[in-house]
């Protein structure tokens, strides 16, 4: 097949339509480098649909000669099937033989914008668009003729498209979901003027209308189109706006007749929720941001598009503002952005300066915020000032990784003798794919497993290599379990070899493998497991390209951590799957079989600390199962213990001096618990903030502390905790708030306490208004 491209703005769409063509016949959809493999063999050594994107011009590694020859290869391959997108005017097209290729090949083309092709196009983009579905568009005379002045234009595609889904959104009567041609003649006639942002974003949050949403829109549009501004440009803009929106948003222009009396309450509320919607929403704007990082061109532009859904949302989520979360489901997104601040990338002044604006908004705001801004605070507070998550190495003690010895390749034990496809838990997608290679006859496919420690790549390399040597695998790959390949001796496989490719001594293990498997005494079929093929000397590693690619008497897995790291001719050599943690039901499962195995059990609540503390990982499940059982531990404060996690009650002591700001209770805890002062910061900072949260009712345990060893702290506890915090507020003759305003600053600073142990009015007042 061949696609004779324009614009490009459909390729992605093409592509995704041929990988489930593809997927149907068990294949996949491989983008192959230029020149094409002679023959054009189906798939070549892979199980693969190719797919050439040929270019506009010779290239240097493209003469004229090798060209020829390619597509002479072609036109006499027509039988085999290949995907082939090729540019308007390509040079590639001015060959004798590519007419050869043509005349055999289904031949597709990207239309021309024309009046014939006009409604045809805009059928299309009725039917593939969500921003008005079951809306009539195309009988509807007015819309269609709105594109007329594009078409006499010469318009390419992309403009089309983003001139549609400007329509749709600018001129479509809300209620009618009509096309109106007097919005349509407005907004043409706005195009040479430029709208301010700040008065009409301080209009939508203050006034909450859908015209304010349309306006903004329209200017974000005018300054994209018309000025040609980049995305990181009018993101940055917005994001610098919204934050001068939080230090002035009283103001409020007025607009004749349309000026209501709007509550300073509903203003400072509108501000805050329109500023945390906008950093959630920033991954939904990445296509664009990436699209001008690479250079690649673009096709419809998306950015303004989704810039007004997310002031449709904040219409939809401003009615809840105070009835309930109005962020409900855009934490994780908003955590994440917020995690961003001090990153290097083209937004990073304009949101650094966006969420030290929110900070401060939120911490000068009056006492009595509501919970999801209680909430929002914190998670700010949590992510600027770094607090990660407590790591699955309990007590500072790590169980010994399990590795080959370095100084010769090994035969290893399978994870387990009897274990097989059918008995793994969880990633179906990747157990599926590899039961089909293992499948095939006389399979010697070789694979890259790349992925964190203790995903489980060892398991899943044995599990696939003890398929693949099985004398009488069923027919979906999985190993029979009887025949003399499957049962060894002791065992250990004796075609099974494993091997660390950051060894010491790699060079000769390398040169022992390739010299065994081209001896005429090598045994038929065996496989090479590769640990640590992400550290494996390039010049070394090239001895295995030769044999991973024509020997059948061997197969490679290679297992790695970060994918790019592995050798590139190496990775064209293997199928490439991605091995990603369990999820958490998968990894309770793995737990209960664990448990199982050893003859012992463990309740919900232990059973769940174990998974969240080891995220997914069955590696560290194992790990974490031994230190469980070797402290004897059966419930969950037993558990906590064992792991690590139980220095939340060893501050209960400390804690009414803490908020007293007694300078010696920090060098007490540090002394008792043996940690450094850092550490002892950290856990008081995190335990803050959960009693702050718990106080507020904003959030659960899990969503407000940063640590693991809070996550199942007794309720009760929270309740005494909170109850000192009045105690201590009472005796220094403040409110809570101000007393957690207090605190708020000694978490800003990056310490817990102060030297001094009084805090006069006058700094109280002073820490108030001013957080810096």
């Amino acid at each position: 097949m061949i696609y004779r491209t324009r614009s490009g703005v459909l390729r992605p769409r093409l592509i995704a339509l041929l990988e489930r063509c593809a997927a149907r016949e068990g294949r996949m959809l491989a983008s192959t480098q230029l020149p094409p493999p002679f023959g054009f063999e189906p798939g070549g050594i892979f199980d693969c649909l190719q797919c050439f994107a040929w270019p506009s011009r010779s290239t240097r590694d493209l003469d004229r000669t090798t060209l020829t020859s390619a597509l002479d290869a072609l036109a006499d391959s027509l039988p085999h099937r290949s995907v082939h997108f090729v540019p308007h005017g390509s040079e590639v097209t001015k060959y004798a033989a590519w007419r050869r290729v043509e005349r055999g090949a289904l031949v597709l083309e990207e239309p021309l914008v024309t009046r014939t092709s006009l409604r045809p196009i805009l059928a299309y983009l009725a039917a593939t668009s969500d921003l008005a579905p079951d809306v009539d568009l195309l009988n509807q005379p007015d819309f269609v003729d709105s594109f007329r002045d594009s078409v006499e234009a010469r318009a390419e595609l992309p403009v089309i498209i983003q001139a549609f889904d400007e329509r749709v959104l600018q001129c479509l009567d809300p209620v009618t979901r009509r096309f109106d041609a007097a919005l349509h003649t407005r907004a043409v006639a706005r195009q040479s003027g430029r709208r301010a942002l700040l008065p009409t974003l301080r209009d939508l949050t203050a006034y909450r209308r859908e015209r304010d949403r349309i306006e903004l829109v329209s200017g974000l549009d005018e300054r994209r189109s018309g000025c040609g501004w980049t995305a990181a440009e009018l993101v940055s803009e917005l994001y610098r706006k919204s934050a001068a929106l939080l230090r002035s948003p009283t103001v409020i222009r007025s607009r004749g007749n349309a000026q209501k009396r709007v509550s300073e309450r509903r203003i400072r509320e509108g501000g805050l929720l329109w500023a945390a919607l906008l950093l959630a929403g920033e991954e939904r704007v990445s296509s664009s941001l990436r699209e001008e990082a690479t250079g690649y061109r673009r096709g419809p532009d998306t950015l303004v598009t989704n810039l007004a859904g997310l002031g449709h949302d904040f219409l939809t989520r401003a009615l809840d503002a105070e009835d309930a979360d109005p962020l409900t489901g855009r934490w994780p997104a908003l955590v994440r952005t917020v995690g961003r601040c001090g990153a290097e990338d083209p937004l990073a002044p304009a949101r650094d300066e966006l969420v030290e604006a929110l900070e401060t908004a939120l911490l000068q705001a009056p006492v009595g915020i509501c919970g999801w801004m209680r909430r929002l605070l914190v998670e700010i507070l949590a992510a600027r000032s770094r607090l990660a998550p407590c790591d699955c190495r309990p007590n500072a003690a790590e169980v010994a990784v399990r590795r080959p010895a370095a100084n010769a390749v090994e035969q290893l034990n399978a994870p387990t003798s009897s274990q097989n496809f059918s008995t793994l838990i969880g990633r179906t997608g990747l157990v599926a794919a590899l039961r089909r290679h293992a499948a095939q006859p006389g399979a010697a496919n070789n694979l890259l497993l790349h992925g964190p420690d203790g995903a489980g790549k060892r398991t899943l390399a044995h599990v696939y290599a003890r398929a693949i040597l099985c004398h009488a695998p069923s027919d979906d790959g999985i190993a029979c379990g009887t025949c003399a390949s499957c049962i060894a001796p002791d065992g250990h496989h004796p075609r099974i070899f494993s091997y660390d490719g950051a060894s010491d001594r790699i060079e000769s293990i390398t040169g022992s493998i390739t010299g065994a498997i081209q001896s005429t005494l090598w045994d038929p079929h065996c496989v090479f497991i590769v640990d640590n093929a992400d550290r494996y000397p390039p010049e070394i590693f090239d001895a295995l390209l030769d044999p991973m690619e024509n020997s059948r008497r061997a197969s490679f897995v290679l297992l790695a951590r970060d994918r790019k790291a592995v050798r590139l001719a190496g990775q064209s050599r293997c199928f490439d799957y991605r091995v990603r943690p369990l999820d958490n039901e998968d990894a309770d499962a793995v737990l209960r079989v664990m448990l199982a195995a050893d003859g012992r059990m463990l309740d919900e609540a232990s059973r769940a600390l174990l998974v969240e503390a080891c995220r997914g990982l069955p590696g560290r499940l194992r790990d974490a199962c031994e230190i469980v059982a070797a402290a004897g531990a059966t419930n969950i404060a037993g558990v906590r213990t064992a792991l690590g996690f139980g220095w939340a009650e060893e501050t209960l002591p400390f804690w009414p001096a803490l908020l007293s700001a007694d300078a010696g209770a920090l060098a007490s805890l540090m002394r008792r618990s043996r940690i450094e002062r850092g550490e002892a910061v950290r856990r008081v900072q995190a335990l803050l903030q959960l009693v702050y949260l718990h106080e507020g009712g904003g959030g659960t345990q899990e969503s407000g502390a940063g640590d693991l060893a809070l996550h199942h702290l007794d309720e009760r506890r929270l309740d005494d905790l909170a109850a000192t915090v009045r105690a201590q507020a009472h005796r220094e003759g403040t409110d809570t708030e101000a007393l957690w305003m207090r605190m708020t600053q000694a978490w800003r600073m990056g310490s817990a306490v102060r030297a001094s142990t009084n805090f006069g009015v006058r700094e109280r007042q002073h820490n108030r208004h001013d957080p810096r």
